[in-house]
C-alpha cells in the first residue's frame, strides 16, 4: 500500500511500507553503500559504516514494520529503517552504546529505537526523499519510541542533513558522533518512571526489557 506520493523533478515517488519480495534489493542497495576503505572511495554522497545487512535481516526488519522505502519505476530508490531485532556485530555495538550512555545519564527519554539507517541512491539524492521517509517512518512508530539513537561517521558529508532536520549530538570519539531525535516530547511521567531505573541501576537490564517496561508503565497508568 503506498503511504504518499513525493513529486520530484526525476518523477512521482511512491512511499511504501517495506515487503517481503523487497529484501533481497534492499541488501544491494544497502551493500553498494558500505565502503570498506575510506581512503579509497568517493565519499562525496556519503556512506555507510559497520556490517552490511543481509537480505534475510532486511526481511526480520520488514516483519517487524520498520523500514519505509521509496520507488520509482519498480525501482527501489531509496530506504529509512529502524533496527531492534537483528543480531549482527554492528546492531550489537549500537546497543552496548546505548547502554553506557543510559549510565552515564545522557539518554534518558524511552522508549528508544537502538539504530537507525537511511540510504538514498546517488542518482536521486538533493530530491527530498530522505526527509520524506524520515518523517514516514517517525509518524508511524510514534507510539513506540519515543527517542531514536544513531551513529554518524565524522568523515560523513551527509550528516549535515541530519543535524537540520533535528538530530542532536550525545557525545563523540574519534571517528563517531553518537546522535538522537526526539520523535516525540517527553512527558513528566515518563521522565520520573526512567529516572527510577537509573538510580536503581540499568547494568542488569538490556534495551528492550527497559522498552518493555517504560510502555507497559505509561499504558497503565
Amino acid at each position: 500500500m503506498v503511504l504518499s506520493q513525493h513529486l520530484t523533478n526525476k518523477g512521482t515517488f511512491n512511499v511504501r511500507r517495506a515487503k517481503s519480495n523487497d529484501a533481497h534489493e534492499l541488501s544491494v542497495l544497502n551493500a553498494k553503500w558500505h565502503f570498506h576503505d575510506l581512503a579509497n572511495n568517493n565519499l562525496t554522497n556519503g556512506f555507510l559504516q559497520g556490517q552490511p545487512y543481509s537480505a534475510e535481516e532486511f526481511e526480520l526488519i520488514i516483519k517487524n514494520n520498520e523500514i519505509v522505502l521509496a520507488d520509482i519505476n519498480n525501482r527501489i530508490a531509496g530506504y529509512y529503517l529502524f533496527d531492534n531485532i537483528t543480531k549482527n556485530p554492528t546492531s550489537v555495538e549500537y546497543e552496548k552504546r546505548i547502554t553506557l550512555l543510559v549510565e552515564k545519564k545522557l539518554i534518558t527519554e524511552f522508549p528508544i529505537s537502538r539504530r537507525a539507517q537511511a540510504v538514498i541512491d546517488d542518482e536521486f539524492q538533493g530530491n527530498g526523499l530522505y526527509k520524506h521517509l524520515f518523517t514516514t517512518l517517525n509518524n508511524l512508530c510514534k507510539e513506540k519510541y519515543m527517542t531514536v539513537f544513531s551513529m554518524a561517521h565524522k568523515r560523513n558529508p551527509k550528516i549535515a542533513a541530519n543535524f537540520t532536520i533535528g538530530w542532536k549530538i550525545i557525545n563523540e570519539d574519534e571517528n563517531f558522533y553518537n546522535v538522537y531525535y526526539n520523535i516525540i516530547n517527553p512527558t513528566p511521567l515518563r521522565r520520573n518512571f526512567l529516572n527510577k531505573y537509573i538510580k536503581s541501576g540499568l547494568k542488569q537490564m538490556d534495551i528492550l526489557s527497559l522498552n518493555h517496561c517504560v510502555l507497559l508503565h505509561y499504558e497503565q497508568s
